[in-house]
């Protein structure tokens, strides 16, 4: 429950993890877990009070603190979350020295907001609120990743020397779509709160179809690491170095936008873009560890 009038939110989580062993060298385990929240949100904030100019209002360091608990959207707003994972993980014996583990994950994410937008702007004379912005929005992200380790854990020189060699192979990917669409300015009206009588009225969904925001971003990330690491003095000292190898790959669209108001409600506001590039990074380290009590 919350203190401010109109918020509710109900949540619910699922889960669920299964270990099966293959043999005695061999471990599946499998993982999942899918969670959802619904909620009118409690979009209340404590504005700062403006002094007005003219069409221009200035900001003052006073804020309205009486308006700390009011909601700003009322009943009619919506902000939702649905996050679905799934991890499957292979673990490996060969021998005594050498080791894989082999893990691969993917997940899910949808969002979705409706007028859930808070204003920071107090003014006393009318006694507004103002300085929201109301948007419909859509989140949708989705991906997955693979992770390869050979591990090869072996001793020398009588036993004095443990060393571990590592050999890492990953690779992600990540795909985000977000898409925000408004009614006409005509057809919303005025945005602000009056205080002290809210009209939390607003325009039917399907008048909110004004694009202004419509991106399309993915991310591709291959990686390569090797690490060697050696213990000295029975394991007291340790020195280690390693390099990581990673080819990054951006795709970034970013669609066309459009105005809500203006001369020309409804006409092209900024073109699309794409972009197309990527990247690669090559990181060394190597370090020393030594413990100092036993």
């Amino acid at each position: 429950d919350s203190d401010i009038e109109y918020a509710t939110m109900s949540q619910r989580t699922f889960s669920e993890a299964v270990l099966a062993k293959l043999g005695d060298h061999t471990t599946l385990l499998a993982e999942f877990e899918y969670s959802q929240r619904n909620s009118i949100p409690a979009t209340n904030d404590v504005p700062l009070v403006v002094t007005r100019s003219g069409n221009r209002y200035t900001y003052t360091s006073e804020f309205a603190k009486e308006f700390a608990r009011l909601s700003q959207n009322g009943p009619n707003a919506q902000q939702d979350r649905q996050v679905s994972t799934g991890t499957v993980t292979l673990e490996h014996q060969f021998n005594p020295v050498f080791s894989a583990r082999v893990s691969g994950y993917v997940y899910g994410r949808n969002a979705v907001n409706f007028n859930s937008s808070t204003g920071d702007q107090y003014y006393p004379v009318t006694r507004v609120i103002m300085g929201r912005n109301p948007t419909y929005s859509h989140l949708n992200e989705d991906g997955g990743a693979l992770q390869a380790d050979l591990l090869a854990h072996y001793w020398t020189n009588n036993r004095n020397l443990e060393h571990k060699t590592l050999l890492t192979f990953d690779w992600s990917s990540n795909w985000r779509r977000r898409i925000e669409t408004k009614p006409l300015t005509s057809v919303l009206g005025s945005t602000d709160v009056k205080v002290d009588n809210p009209n939390y009225t607003v325009p039917d969904r399907s008048l909110w179809n004004i694009v202004t925001r419509n991106d399309r971003t993915r991310n591709d990330v291959v990686g390569v690491y090797l690490r060697q690491q050696t213990a000295f003095l029975q394991g007291r000292l340790i020195a280690f170095g390693g390099v990581r190898y990673d080819h990054v790959k951006f795709n970034l669209d970013f669609g066309d936008q459009y105005n809500v108001g203006g001369s020309k409600p409804g006409s092209l506001r900024a073109a699309g873009t794409t972009d197309r590039f990527t990247d690669t990074a090559v990181s060394p380290n190597v370090g020393l560890n030594y413990k100092l009590t036993p």
